[in-house]
């Protein structure tokens, strides 16, 4: 008997492998498959071609890489934005190690539908939080809480202008100082059955023309944080009305 899924990020369907082999040699893992399974799942190609999970060999690709074809994600990622945010800025604050307040949380919205990362190549439906990130413009971190610990001391001890206030990031004086996030090299590696996906998160100062890196740190997308917010039964779980009213006042401005 074959038994078959959904792929969480493709949504393409995909046939469960060992399930009920005798001997325990390998995990259980899901392969997609070219066909479509009535009342489950229509196979898309499009869609198979850039999905992470699918991936055979290493892909760096570059922001400006967009899916060809029918894209029939997008919708579906913008729709999990706008019933989600909260939970998205609750990840990616967590990967990050800084606290996103509503503000920044509205500017790195606005710059992920002002650059379309909805509509990049290897955007997927389990993946919003951190290209949310990876789409952004470069941020400003001053008055920022850190709570990141590695993050706050290597800021500090490259950056002698630079003064925390509890986790909270300010300039010493009147310092015309600029300490900035930006994110780059999203990563898509295949390890085994497993795949594993990352960004790097970069921290700069700038000042009198020279730029200097203060911190850089790889993050692995943990899939399985975010699945477990998205699966939480409806009205149950802390929600933030304010971020879900951002992200439905942006959406319905961007039409």
């Amino acid at each position: 008997m074959r038994h078959y899924a959904v792929c969480p990020a493709c949504n393409n369907p995909v046939q469960i492998i060992g399930l009920h082999q005798q001997k325990v040699e390998r995990a259980i893992y899901a392969k997609h498959i070219p066909k479509t399974i009535p009342r489950l799942a229509t196979y898309r190609q499009a869609a198979y071609e850039n999905c992470p999970l699918a991936a055979k060999s290493r892909i760096q690709a570059e922001k400006s890489a967009r899916k060809s074809g029918n894209d029939d994600l997008a919708p579906q990622i913008l729709h999990i934005i706008e019933r989600h945010f909260d939970r998205i800025v609750r990840v990616l604050q967590q990967a990050l190690g800084i606290i996103i307040s509503p503000k920044l949380a509205q500017a790195l919205l606005e710059d992920y539908l002002a650059e379309e990362g909805y509509r990049y190549k290897y955007a997927s439906l389990i993946n919003i939080p951190w290209m949310i990130g990876y789409f952004a413009r470069a941020k400003s971190l001053v008055y920022c809480l850190v709570k990141d610990e590695v993050m706050k001391k290597s800021i500090a001890e490259h950056e002698p202008n630079v003064v925390f206030s509890g986790d909270k990031l300010d300039k010493k004086g009147k310092s015309f100082l600029h300490i900035d996030m930006y994110f780059s090299r999203h990563d898509i590696r295949p390890e085994g059955d497993a795949i594993t996906e990352s960004m790097d998160m970069v921290i700069v100062s700038h000042k009198n023309g020279v730029k200097k890196e203060l911190f850089r740190k790889r993050i692995v997308f943990d899939y399985d944080s975010f699945q477990y917010l998205l699966n939480i039964p409806e009205g149950k779980g802390k929600r933030r009305e304010d971020l879900l009213t951002i992200a439905h006042q942006i959406l319905q401005q961007a039409g």
